[in-house]
């Protein structure tokens, strides 16, 4: 009983020792100034921050911001090296709220909560408002530190503070012309400048409503095309106005999904967004399409094909190493299915996002999409004929494979041959009736 106890007491004190260091240092607007703020009311900026931090913005009455922390804190507690700050108006300080929230309104013309702000150590920030995924929030700021492009988008709004405009990418000195992101007050915009002005590109008003640029002028509608080149063969994307996205250099393009659109340039493949910027760099032999935020890659690197899948971010989710690529199915749902077996023997499983095999140990030889909640899966029999089954979206088996026929569902049923009669289940594996012998000729036809 001692040992027991003296465990539990180990136990308690490191989780409190947990979360005392993933808890953010608390600023008052004086410390705040002195950490963060630059002095200066008329031109008011961020200092240089010498390590990668997290500045946290809320507000205790407001909801999002009790829902947003937890996930700031989750980051943080997984994250130790990344300083932690907060400040904000608190029910603990009704006396400095009223000098903070002048201040952050007149001064810094911070207009949301919650809202963090990212530094990476280097003298570069960004930063964005409202509740956003866990994961969203991971990989937005572990792409930031890593020194990869930022997709903007819908979900992972951006703001900048103090309303000065802000400029990533590659621009003139003057930042006159160029292509990338420019940030100002709460507008954004992603393409390409010319002349001080947006050219060819969209950008989000202070509603976060997407318009498109195309020639200089706004339009409702991008209709891109793709158009080739007499001369080079190649393919370029132009708007419907016939204002070109981009020039012909490409040697294939995909589709348009998700915002994005997967391009060959010079035997690579790689993505573009909506305002012709890279987000997926041109480095991998094969990229799919993206569903759910997540594209199919393959490279060979020393006789090895790695392949997996891929986020918006540039970052793999996950990988496997083999003599070929894995075979793949875009995701649906959040699961995807892979055939992870060497030559002709099939080794069919559902994967999430993070890659985790949803079926624990087990692997099918035949698998098809979810439908419904369930999915059709085979195994093979002693006797080596496939026996047919369904799983249920967590990966549990509603039926186990036991049927030598049976289709996908439909409406709540689903056809299958038990035995030897044809009949249909419903999503419990119940018999809801047999087929008649006319149903059955019907169905051989």
């Amino acid at each position: 009983m001692k040992n027991t106890l003296i465990t539990c007491a180990a136990v308690i004190a490191a989780i409190v020792s947990m979360s005392a260091d993933c808890m953010a240092k608390e600023l008052t607007l004086g410390e705040f100034k002195q950490i963060f703020f630059n002095g200066d009311n008329n031109n008011p900026d961020f200092k240089q921050i010498d390590k990668p931090a997290i500045l946290y913005f809320y507000a205790d009455w407001c909801g999002p911001c009790k829902l947003f922390r937890k996930r700031v804190e989750k980051y943080i507690l997984e994250n130790p090296n990344v300083d932690y700050f907060q400040i904000g108006e608190s029910n603990r300080d009704t006396t400095g709220n009223y000098l903070k929230t002048k201040f952050f309104s007149e001064v810094i013309r911070l207009k949301f909560y919650p809202t963090v702000v990212v530094f990476d150590g280097k003298g570069s920030f960004f930063s964005f408002s409202g509740v956003v995924d866990q994961e969203v929030f991971d990989a937005g700021i572990n792409a930031f530190l890593e020194g990869y492009y930022l997709y903007y988008s819908q979900e992972f709004r951006q703001v900048s503070l103090f309303g000065k405009e802000r400029f990533l990418g590659h621009f003139s000195d003057d930042f006159s012309n160029g292509r990338g992101t420019v940030i100002s007050d709460n507008v954004i915009f992603l393409g390409e400048v010319r002349n001080n002005r947006p050219f060819n590109g969209i950008y989000f008003d202070e509603n976060f409503h997407k318009h498109y640029v195309a020639g200089g002028e706004v339009i409702d509608d991008p209709g891109f095309v793709q158009f080739k080149d007499k001369d080079s063969g190649l393919y370029g994307i132009c708007y419907k106005t016939g204002d070109t996205l981009l020039p012909p250099v490409f040697e294939k393009t995909g589709y348009w999904r998700e915002g994005t659109l997967t391009l060959t340039y010079e035997g690579t493949e790689g993505a573009i967004d909506e305002a012709g910027n890279i987000v997926i760099p041109f480095e991998q032999d094969k990229l799919g399409q993206f569903q759910e935020g997540m594209a199919y890659y393959q490279t060979l690197q020393n006789d090895t094909v790695y392949s997996g899948y891929i986020d918006k971010f540039n970052n793999v989710v996950f990988s496997y190493s083999g003599e070929s690529g894995i075979y793949k199915a875009d995701f649906t749902a959040s699961r995807a299915i892979i055939n992870i077996g060497e030559g002709l023997e099939s080794k069919y499983i559902y994967v999430d996002k993070k890659g985790n095999n949803i079926c624990g140990d087990h692997f099918f030889s035949w698998a098809e999409s979810f439908d419904e909640g369930v999915a059709l899966v085979a195994i093979k029999s002693d006797e080596g004929s496939l026996r047919y089954g369904f799983i249920n979206w967590d990966g549990s088996f509603m039926v186990y494979p036991k049927y030598r026929a049976a289709h996908s569902f439909d409406n709540g049923k689903a056809l299958v041959l038990m035995d030897d009669r044809w009949a249909y289940i419903d999503l419990e594996g119940q018999v809801l009736r047999y087929l008649t012998d006319d149903e059955i000729e019907e169905l051989m036809l």
